[in-house]
C-alpha cells in the first residue's frame, strides 16, 4: 500500500515534449525567414532610392540652367533636346531630354527628360517633365 501511494503523489513530468520543441523551432523559423526577407527588401529599396536621388539631382540642375533661358528671347529659342551622360560613384547616369511644342499653354514648350542607369546589371530609369514659359 505504500508503493502506491508513493506512486499517486509524484507530480508529473514538466518538461517540454520533442514535438513541442519542433514546432517552437518551425514558428522561430518563420518568423526569422520573414524578418530576413524585410531585411532584403528595405537594403534593395534604399539603393534603388539612393540611385533615383542622383538622377533627381542631375534633372533638377540641368532644369536649374535651363530655366535661366526663359529670360531672354534669343536664348529661349536656343532650348532645345539634349543628353547629358554623368558619373556618379561609378554608376553612368543618360539623361535624355525632348522638347515640345505641344505645352498646353501659348508659347510655352514642354521637356521630358528621362534618366537611365545601371547599377550592376540591373537597368532603372525615371522620368520628369517641366514645362517652359517665356518671361520676357
Amino acid at each position: 500500500m505504500k508503493n502506491e501511494k508513493r506512486l499517486s503523489t509524484q507530480s508529473p513530468d514538466t518538461g517540454a515534449t520533442l514535438v513541442e520543441v519542433l514546432v517552437a523551432a518551425a514558428i522561430l523559423a518563420v518568423g526569422l525567414l520573414a524578418v530576413a526577407t524585410m531585411i532584403s527588401r528595405s537594403t534593395i529599396q534604399d539603393s534603388r532610392a539612393y540611385h533615383m536621388t542622383h538622377a533627381s539631382m542631375i534633372v533638377e540642375q540641368f532644369l536649374e540652367n535651363a530655366t535661366s533661358l526663359q529670360y531672354d528671347a534669343d536664348d529661349y529659342a536656343t532650348l532645345g533636346d539634349t543628353t547629358v551622360i554623368s558619373t556618379i560613384n561609378g554608376v553612368v547616369y543618360t539623361m535624355n531630354c525632348t522638347l515640345s511644342a505641344l505645352a498646353p499653354v501659348d508659347r510655352c514648350r514642354e521637356m521630358t527628360c528621362t534618366v537611365n542607369w545601371n547599377n550592376k546589371g540591373i537597368q532603372a530609369s525615371t522620368q520628369y517633365v517641366y514645362a517652359f514659359s517665356p518671361k520676357y
